[in-house]
């Protein structure tokens, strides 16, 4: 329970700083990190499967990956800023789009798992009502700052639902909040 409490704090810490980032370069510019920090990413996870010795990062991902993710270490690292590249390109001319997506992917995602590790107890699939209903609360106080009350709502209902989905959570969440949020504003 601690790794996951470790990986969440993570999740929410560099979310936000994404988030913030986003804010300050733009999207373009995002995009262009984003690419450099997962093309970065992923040759040093490719790298150390091999056997690469960086005790430092080879710590970092031991304290945090789950037992899910061994194939590939960093994978969640990894698939969440694939979620934030494609969920940037896909909404590039609207920025308040693209930090839509990605609020509900950092907030949403990390608290309605915490939640439903700490209070669930209706299991749907491998996730708990109560966290995803944690998740929509604070998707939506979040979205709610950049868009009306009602967008908001709608935005955080779709988007935590994706987690149902049988495809990887951190694509499904920000492109499916992008794409309520384009259909609504």
């Amino acid at each position: 329970m601690k790794k996951e409490y470790r990986r969440q704090f993570l999740h929410f810490f560099f979310g936000s700083t994404i988030i913030i980032l986003i804010g300050l370069i733009g999207t373009k510019n995002f995009i262009a990190f984003n690419l450099l920090i997962l093309i970065t990413g992923y040759i040093l996870a490719l790298k150390i499967k091999k056997g690469l010795k960086l005790p430092i990062i080879k710590e970092f991902i031991d304290y945090t990956e789950r037992e899910t993710e061994k194939e590939l270490p960093g994978k969640g690292a990894i698939t969440f800023f694939i979620g934030t590249l494609i969920t940037s390109v896909l909404f590039y001319n609207n920025i308040f789009i693209v930090i839509g997506g990605v609020i509900t992917l950092v907030f949403g995602d990390s608290i309605s798992n915490i939640a439903g590790k700490t209070i669930g107890k209706i299991k749907i699939q491998d996730k708990t009502l109560e966290g995803s209903f944690a998740g929509i609360i604070i998707s939506f106080i979040y979205l709610s700052i950049l868009f009306p009350f009602s967008t908001a709502l709608i935005a955080a209902v779709i988007g935590m639902t994706m987690e149902y989905l049988p495809i990887e959570d951190n694509y499904t969440i920000p492109i499916a909040t992008g794409t309520i949020l384009m259909l609504l504003i």
